[in-house]
């Protein structure tokens, strides 16, 4: 849904709940914070803001307001680029995105479904940027001491947060995240609550163990002082992937994650491969 304020032009777009707004207008990179705090008092469901233009290195170029990076407005790129190309229901296009907090041109395969609700619609799959580290990490909130899993990306970093054996409000969690993101010095953090988690092991010839698990995002990106609890989290839901293919080495890993804006999954592959998929409407 294209829209405009104050001579900016911008797109409403939804990739699995997780509302994300992106200016085509050309914005001069110290404005795009300003720029992106007033669309969203704008859009109160809006839940993030990324600027798109030309790419000397790719299809399209992406940079969210805080240079973060982010894997729904990455796949909600891609979209857009195949909307400008009108790709027809049932085509596909590989789209590459150059995107803020990733060092490589990123490949996003999108297929162009029948529309939903009036929109566009595109089912895509993302191939996420690789982990840098995981490890368990010790966090300390109001003399409570949290052990749990870290996984680190290059503009993201997100802690694994399992409810059965760790409580916190969620008004406590909001203040945690920004401790800890200041305690480990990343630029954006998000916490990822598992409700509930099922674990298929592999069966005869089928490599990959299957995990079924309910999951609901917190993310903080420090410089633009943005915290929301989000309807989905494509970089959350890839670092969650991520951790459960560690813990079985040799095997490949399929995640489906219950979200509260819907379904996304995670293929983590034994090449080291992690292929997020989900939808956008547009």
């Amino acid at each position: 849904m294209r829209k405009s304020l104050d001579g900016i032009e911008y797109n409403y777009i939804d990739p699995t709940g997780n509302i994300t707004v992106l200016v085509s207008s050309k914005v001069d990179i110290n404005l795009q914070p300003e720029i992106a705090d007033m669309i969203m008092k704008k859009e109160p469901t809006c839940e993030q803001v990324g600027f798109v233009d030309n790419s000397d290195k790719a299809d399209i170029r992406l940079r969210m307001a805080a240079g973060e990076f982010c894997g729904n407005a990455t796949m909600s790129t891609a979209a857009l680029f195949c909307e400008g190309h009108t790709t027809g229901v049932g085509k596909s296009e590989t789209v590459s995105v150059e995107s803020s907090g990733c060092d490589h041109v990123i490949e996003v395969n999108i297929t162009r479904l029948p529309d939903i609700d009036n929109r566009h619609a595109y089912t895509g799959a993302v191939d996420m940027p690789p982990v840098k580290e995981i490890k368990n990490h010790s966090f300390e909130y109001m003399g409570r001491r949290f052990d749990c899993p870290l996984v680190m990306f290059e503009g993201i970093s997100h802690i694994i947060f399992n409810e059965d054996s760790n409580m916190l409000s969620e008004t406590e969690a909001e203040e945690a995240i920004r401790k800890w993101c200041d305690d480990i010095s990343c630029d954006a953090l998000g916490i990822m609550h598992i409700s509930s988690e099922t674990v298929s092991d592999p069966i005869g010839g089928n490599s990959d163990i299957n995990i079924e698990i309910n999951l609901r995002p917190l993310v903080y990106v420090r410089k633009i002082e943005s915290l929301f609890w989000e309807n989905s989290c494509a970089s959350g839901t890839t670092a969650v992937g991520a951790y459960y293919a560690k813990q079985s080495p040799g095997h490949s890993a399929l995640l489906t994650a219950h979200e509260p804006g819907g379904v996304l999954s995670v293929h983590s592959r034994n090449d080291g491969h992690l292929i997020l998929s989900g939808t956008v409407l547009i």
